[in-house]
């Protein structure tokens, strides 16, 4: 299950540098105050249920904050 876990965590930490175009460093320094979480969790390192839950809930707020600026401007530039 852990490393199920794991896996979610740097495919959703990957989704979240490629759209919000942000370093997993500053993932993991502005979700956990730790900017090295990432390469640890690449390395096998273990991790709490709080420490998912406060990446994932992170990474999921950045890519959202993206796609609504995203809509919005789209909207604003279709003058909608």
């Amino acid at each position: 299950m852990e490393n199920e876990l794991r896996a979610k965590l740097i495919a959703t930490a990957e989704r979240c540098t490629r759209i919000a175009g942000m370093s997993e460093a500053t993932i993991g320094l502005r979700a956990v105050n730790d900017n090295t979480i990432m390469k640890r969790l690449r390395g096998g390192a273990g991790f709490t249920v709080k420490t998912f839950d406060r990446l994932m809930a992170f990474m999921e707020e950045e890519i959202g904050n993206v796609g609504k600026a995203s809509k919005a401007k789209h909207t604003e530039a279709a003058g909608t």
